[in-house]
């Protein structure tokens, strides 16, 4: 005996990502897709303007190149004054200065290099990429728009994939298993067949059903 139990339900989408920008404050320069558009994982979705992070990146460049030559100029001046202590022409204390200003020198490349991998960083954020293969659901971003770190530009039905979810009177629910074979028929009469993922864990107060 084959029990059937027939249930209606909706389709959504299996995960559908919100896409943003990770940086705020700056113009929508471009945005490449629309509304059904499929994309590829990395692919350049909106880019943000990127005059003003681009000559962040310069100054902090500049900053580097300016810490290296300090701290060659420090190294130097400790070499030097090794040299002279070994004869005595140099005092501990002034050779402790030098070996200060040395290491001071080498914190300073290397907090100047950090500041650059930052803005480097930045300016690799105002290109907007796709997370995952998918298609494009909604656009809520426009070219000239200023637009927040976290501010919804895009998004995407991930890897093209929809599920039905069936709504189930509760005492039916003991009848159904994840892994059950189902056959669906849609609006437009259409047969589909699939499977049982997963069962929610509770049931709608409002109409007892899961």
């Amino acid at each position: 005996l084959t029990r059937r139990l027939v249930a209606t339900g909706s389709i959504f989408p299996w995960q559908e990502i919100i896409i943003a920008p990770e940086v705020g404050g700056y113009q929508v320069a471009a945005v490449n897709v629309e509304i059904g558009d499929s994309v590829r994982k990395g692919q350049v979705l909106a880019r943000l303007s990127s005059a003003l992070l681009q000559s962040q990146v310069e100054i902090s460049r500049a900053s580097v190149e300016q810490a290296s030559a300090v701290l060659a100029n420090a190294q130097a001046a400790l070499r030097r004054g090794e040299s002279l202590a070994v004869s005595g022409g140099l005092s501990s204390a002034d050779l402790d200065q030098l070996r200060s200003n040395a290491i001071a020198a080498q914190a300073g490349l290397a907090t100047a290099r950090a500041n650059l991998d930052s803005a480097e960083l930045r300016l690799r954020f105002t290109r907007v990429t796709a997370p995952d293969d998918g298609v494009i659901t909604a656009r809520t971003a426009n070219i000239g728009q200023v637009v927040q770190a976290g501010t919804e530009m895009l998004r995407l039905l991930r890897r093209n994939r929809i599920e039905w979810r069936a709504e189930v009177p509760e005492a039916d629910l003991a009848a159904v298993r994840t892994g059950q074979k189902v056959n669906m028929t849609t609006a437009a009469g259409v047969q589909l067949g699939g499977s049982v993922r997963s069962i929610a864990p509770t049931v709608q107060s409002s109409n007892r059903t899961g």
